[in-house]
């Protein structure tokens, strides 16, 4: 297995996050395949963050906002 890549989740914190907020234990295999799809998910939004500023056009984001929604 390669080594964590820099601002990997670790898998350690969704076995202690699972165990805090919902009282549930994970499996290590299972950890592990989580915190991979999350640093994944994590780092789609940091490429996307740029398109996603909308401090310029403050309307823009409820605009967003409904054509997600359709």
């Amino acid at each position: 297995m390669p080594p964590p890549s820099p601002g990997a989740v670790n898998p350690e914190l969704i076995v202690a996050e699972a165990l805090a907020h919902y009282g549930v234990g994970i499996a290590p295999d299972r950890a592990r395949q989580l915190a991979d799809e999350v640093t994944r998910m994590l780092a789609a939004v940091d490429r996307a963050a740029g398109a996603l500023a909308f401090e310029d056009e403050p309307a823009r984001f409820t605009r967003q906002l409904r054509e997600l929604g359709r």
